[in-house]
């Protein structure tokens, strides 16, 4: 082959490694390797800086190579593979393999040891090189071993060195089990476990018209609130209805049909309701309060109106217009921002985006195309789903063989000695 020739006439030899000089945008530390092509000695970059990735070991802006290298899920200045007659050879994409041949079908440099897993901040790979076993100090394993980051993902807590994940009830948490989760999916909302401390709880249905609530009109991603009262002087208090003469609680300082019109200071007024920062799902609406019951900075990156927050369409965390589904700037725990500026669920495509089958905590791919990056998935924990009673299916599928086999002597023994008992 044409390539095979040019490496045998360059005659390429792996020197040694070092930090490179010649290129402003390869990234500090050892990631430069010295090659000599046909004995003149030349310095290539094996990782750039986060905008820019290794073509033929010079740093180019990976805006203008989406045809040439395709990047690894997380920015990291590396090539994951490479496209048409490109190579991928030490995170870089080659015309020719600075070292072993060329494989057309695979895109890759053949007869060059297999490289660590292209995950970064990972010190340490799988046998198979697909995952990884120990990240550098200061950031945590995710449960898919698929990325090092400096937090645990939503869906996911820390355990030492690694993020293990959450209770299947919760959307985020901080620690194991049902009472540890400090975010709930749409649908749920957060029951602190100390009204008083909010900070993690059991997430509970929603809210449902009946005896207390009158009408459930507020809904904050995903999840319905109570927006009026059946009873004319409680009002919601945190989307749950409340007694507003309540001398321990003052919240609302003007109610009226089981709605409130004014809210007491550290509350603001939402949808006949009134609200705190600092707890679910007050937070997630605004961000700081002027001091008569309104809000002064929402947290969903919208302007204030009259001291009142637009809400964003219930599948976005933050927008950039009100009510729309396709004017997302972030997401909640379980979705993606796609091209359309539409949060997805991680478990559905968008466009050239594919959706991961289990997965309830993600990233999107970069450049847009291919699945999602998938941190945690439904299951991850412990080896088996869970039952109400808190055993595994691999305890319960254990404790099963072992009555089996006690019954199973039982009877033999039984057997044994009525048959014997009978003959004598």
């Amino acid at each position: 082959m044409f390539y095979s020739t040019v490496l045998i006439l360059c005659e390429l030899v792996l020197v040694t490694s070092k930090e490179c000089s010649n290129s402003e945008n390869c990234a500090a530390g050892d990631n430069c390797l010295d090659i000599k092509v046909s004995n003149t000695p030349k310095e290539v970059c094996t990782k750039c800086a986060a905008t820019h990735v290794p073509i033929n070991g010079a740093c180019q802006a990976k805006d203008g190579q989406s045809a040439v290298c395709t990047p690894p899920g997380v920015a990291d200045g590396t090539c994951q593979s490479c496209k048409g007659e490109n190579y991928l050879y030490e995170g870089g994409c080659y015309t020719a393999c600075p070292q072993g041949a060329p494989n057309p079908e695979t895109n890759t440099c053949d007869g060059v040891p297999a490289p660590d897993c292209n995950i970064p901040n990972c010190e340490a790979c799988s046998e198979d090189k697909k995952t990884c076993t120990t990240c550098q100090p200061g950031h945590l394993l995710t449960p898919e071993k698929n990325a090092c980051l400096g937090a645990c993902p939503a869906g996911s807590y820390a355990a030492g060195q690694a993020c293990t994940p959450c209770d299947p009830s919760c959307a985020e948490c901080s620690g194991a089990g049902a009472s540890r989760c400090t975010a709930c999916p749409a649908g749920k909302m957060l029951r602190y476990a100390d009204e008083g401390r909010p900070a993690d709880g059991t997430c509970a249905e929603g809210c449902v018209e009946g005896p207390e609530c009158e009408a459930c009109g507020l809904t904050i991603g995903g999840t319905k609130y109570c927006s009026k009262c059946a009873a004319d002087r409680w009002a919601p208090r945190n989307g749950v209805c409340a007694d507003t003469a309540a001398a321990r609680s003052p919240f609302c300082t003007s109610a009226s049909g089981g709605a409130c019109t004014q809210c007491a200071g550290g509350y603001f007024l939402q949808e006949g309701g009134c609200y705190q920062t600092t707890r679910l799902p007050g937070k997630g609406v605004c961000a700081a309060l002027t001091g008569d019951g309104k809000c002064q900075r929402c947290a969903n990156g919208l302007a204030a109106v009259s001291g009142t927050c637009p809400l964003c369409d219930s599948t976005c965390a933050t927008c950039t217009e009100p009510g729309q589904p396709g004017k997302c700037s972030a997401c909640p725990p379980g979705r993606y921002l796609d091209a359309g500026n539409a949060c997805r669920p991680c478990t559905e495509a968008s466009g050239s985006i594919q959706g991961v089958a289990g997965c309830v905590s993600c990233a999107p791919p970069y450049p847009p195309s291919g699945a999602v990056t998938c941190y945690v998935k439904r299951g991850d924990s412990a080896g088996g789903s869970v039952n109400r009673g808190g055993l595994s299916t691999g305890a319960i599928a254990g404790i099963a063989v072992a009555v089996v086999v006690v019954v199973g002597g039982l009877v033999g023994f039984l057997c044994w000695w009525f048959l014997c008992r009978g003959k004598a």
